[in-house]
């Protein structure tokens, strides 16, 4: 890894060249947040996509409707009270 006078090898200092951007990407998508009317993530394992779809849309409306602080989790809660399996809770 180090030559003889202190320095990094070339195939060292090309791993890292090349490894950097890969660090700076995983990094930059640690930061990314949602957005307030993104839906949660829910099973959708035996579940009509169109139905999804409709479903999605009428609880987004739901919130985009409801313009008070408690309706933090109103898509999530739409969604679980129309029987979906919540996997990743959002807006």
């Amino acid at each position: 890894m180090i030559d003889t006078r202190g320095r990094l090898k070339q195939t060292t200092r090309s791993f890292i060249r090349k490894l950097t951007p890969l660090i700076l990407l995983s990094l930059a998508s640690c930061a990314v947040t949602h957005d307030r009317l993104e839906g949660p993530v829910v099973d959708l394992t035996g579940v009509d996509p169109a139905k999804h779809y409709r479903d999605m849309s009428d609880c987004t409306q739901k919130k985009r409707d409801a313009s008070f602080i408690g309706a933090a989790t109103l898509i999530t809660d739409c969604m679980r009270d129309r029987g979906y399996a919540i996997i990743t809770p959002k807006g």
